[in-house]
This record gives structure tokens, C-alpha cells and sequence, in this order.
């Protein structure tokens, strides 16, 4: 789930495309969490992606799909929290990232 202004990451009409489509679910995951809106902190957003798994997995869900395997190589280490809510909290009040953030090995 990414969560910011996409604009930038779409390089070409197949991610832009994507990107739409997931800006879609994003949202359908904020009503079924019962917000309206991005959290307004890193620690609330971490909260709101696990009640939507929680409760996908309590509906049945067997499994996650991980598309960011697509546009990205999955090679990287967890970043530094620090690292991690100065970004959310930056670019979750608008403006568009130039490519999401990577911590490589």
C-alpha cells in the first residue's frame, strides 16, 4: 500500500494504469478501516494496515499479494523508523515523491 501522490511513479500508461487501480483499493481499504483520510501519523498508519489484514484474514483471506515484486526489486533492508515517519510524515501531507524510498543491503 503506498500511500502518497503516485504521480511521478508513473513512467509509463501501463503504471499509470496500475497506479489508478490502486489508489482505488487504497481507498476502499480507508472505509473498510472506517477512516476518511491518511493517518495523520506513521504510527496510526502502521495500525490502520494491520486492522485491514486482520480483518481480511478473519474474512477468509488465505493469503497476500505483494505486486510491488512488479515495478521494484524486493532486495532492500527495513529502514531506520526514524527514516521511515520523517518520509510518512512529509509526504502524507501532499507532494509527490520522485521514487519510493529504498535501504539497499
Amino acid at each position: 500500500m503506498f500511500p502518497f501522490d503516485n504521480r511521478n511513479m508513473e513512467i509509463n500508461p501501463d503504471r499509470a494504469l496500475y497506479h489508478l487501480i490502486q489508489e482505488k483499493v487504497f481507498h476502499r481499504y480507508l472505509v473498510q478501516a472506517g477512516i476518511s483520510a491518511l493517518p495523520s501519523d506513521f504510527t496510526d498508519y502502521e495500525s490502520f494496515i494491520r486492522r485491514v489484514l486482520e480483518d481480511d484474514k478473519r474474512q477468509g483471506a488465505m493469503a497476500i499479494k505483494l505486486e510491488a515484486t512488479y515495478f521494484m526489486p524486493l532486495h532492500f533492508l527495513d529502514p531506520p523508523r526514524d527514516q521511515a515517519e520523517a518520509i510518512y510524515t512529509n509526504y502524507s501531507r501532499g507532494g509527490a515523491p520522485l521514487q519510493p524510498p529504498r535501504w539497499r543491503k
